[in-house]
């Protein structure tokens, strides 16, 4: 249903980037990957500086093993928005998916470095002690990472997806899956985001 009302939409008007970028939503969650590349790419070509577009459009190649189309869309979102430290952590694990482990360092401490900003910033929001959690575990470092999971989780116990995501990073499926069924229960709604999520692989 949510594929024809777009193709609606674009019928009546194909210069609508963001229901270009409503069809690809709708084609991922079909998993139809060429399709959404298709429909993302035609919102960038509307509108050139859409980070949203360039992030969907990198993790569609991650998806795809298109390693070096995915990390020029990621260095996109940068080059239109250099505060868009997530943009980072997503090309530390294509660097890492190209074996270049120096890139990933790189990445994922420029990330690092960044979320410890607004950590320091904003020292009560468990959500950037989840991200700091992520990149350690990335970095190797699975002690630091766990004990940055649980203060998070001390200070706000709701925070599953979160959780999840560091436990998919670290190969701890059923435990994720757990962490996951729970976000739902409490409201989490975006599944389409479960299937494409870096850590969620």
């Amino acid at each position: 249903a949510g594929i024809e009302v777009c193709k609606a939409q674009l019928a009546a008007n194909d210069r609508q980037p963001r229901a270009w970028d409503n069809l690809g939503w709708a084609y991922l969650g079909q998993g139809d990957l060429g399709q959404a590349q298709a429909a993302f790419e035609r919102a960038v070509a509307l509108d050139p500086k859409s980070v949203l577009d360039w992030y969907r459009i990198g993790h569609v190649h991650r998806l795809r093993a298109e390693y070096p189309a995915a990390g020029k869309a990621f260095a996109n979102v940068l080059e239109i928005d250099a505060p868009e430290t997530p943009a980072h952590y997503e090309l530390g694990v294509v660097a890492r998916l190209m074996h270049d482990d120096a890139a990933a360092n790189r990445e994922f401490g420029q990330f690092r470095d960044e979320v410890e900003k607004q950590r320091r910033a904003e020292p009560k929001n468990a959500e950037h002690y989840l991200e700091l959690a992520a990149v350690s575990q990335r970095l190797g470092q699975t002690r630091q990472a766990d004990a940055l999971a649980r203060k998070a989780m001390a200070m706000d116990p709701e925070q599953y997806f979160g959780l999840a995501t560091l436990l998919g990073a670290q190969g701890r499926k059923n435990e994720a899956i757990d962490q996951l069924e729970l976000a739902i229960q409490k409201g989490f709604r975006n599944v389409i985001w479960l299937t494409m999520h870096t850590d969620l692989d």
